[in-house]
């Protein structure tokens, strides 16, 4: 069965759409079962309580990027590169109408309403520390594999990849958390130009133009 199927998807998928509407804070089981149209039981059925639930929603900014980028198998590492830095600052038009119409839990929804959301949480929680160190670090070696990629295919500047990765996910994480904390939009292109640079004078690629 895919994940995408059964009573378990969609309770996460109603966690996602619950946690978009009332934030974490004033979320609870009760009101994820709401929006699932399902009595509160059905999902202790299924998960411990609330953490237990909304830590197994993290899994989906897994299964919905890292995973799925890793097996496209594409062998043009700089329009990957531009489409990641893309799906990190172009991802706010989707707002909680969206998430709680959308037939499909695509990326920017994940990244919007469960891993910015939810990334505070690792402040005073070992689980969610735990789990969205673990996210990170698919995040970094994804970056650096696809550095590697561009450097063997000649894309690429020769250039320390994992040194390189951290330094680009660095950014990209300050430019998520700014857009979705303040607005700003001033600071957030500043990021996003100082990732340009980045590329620029580590990688000598313009990601502008990725064409």
């Amino acid at each position: 069965m895919s994940h995408r199927e059964g009573t378990e998807w969609r309770i996460r998928v109603a966690a996602i759409r619950a946690l978009a509407k009332h934030g974490y804070a004033d979320l609870s089981i009760k009101r994820i079962g709401a929006e699932l149209g399902q009595s509160s039981s059905l999902l202790y059925h299924y998960f411990d309580d609330k953490d237990d639930l909304l830590l197994s929603t993290l899994d989906l900014v897994g299964e919905e990027f890292v995973d799925r980028r890793d097996h496209d198998g594409s062998s043009d590492s700089k329009a990957d590169l531009s489409d990641l830095i893309d799906s990190f600052f172009d991802s706010f038009a989707v707002t909680t109408d969206d998430v709680s119409t959308a037939d499909e839990i695509a990326f920017d929804v994940v990244l919007v309403y469960v891993y910015a959301e939810l990334w505070a949480q690792a402040t005073r929680d070992e689980r969610y520390r735990a789990k969205i160190t673990e996210l990170e670090t698919q995040f970094v070696d994804e970056i650096t594999r696809t550095l590697e990629r561009g450097i063997e295919a000649g894309q690429f500047r020769e250039t320390t990849p994992t040194r390189t990765a951290e330094h680009l996910f660095a950014l990209l994480l300050h430019g998520l958390h700014t857009k979705t904390a303040v607005d700003r939009d001033e600071a957030a292109e500043a990021t996003r130009s100082s990732l340009y640079h980045l590329t620029e004078r580590e990688l000598s690629v313009d990601l502008r133009d990725p064409d």
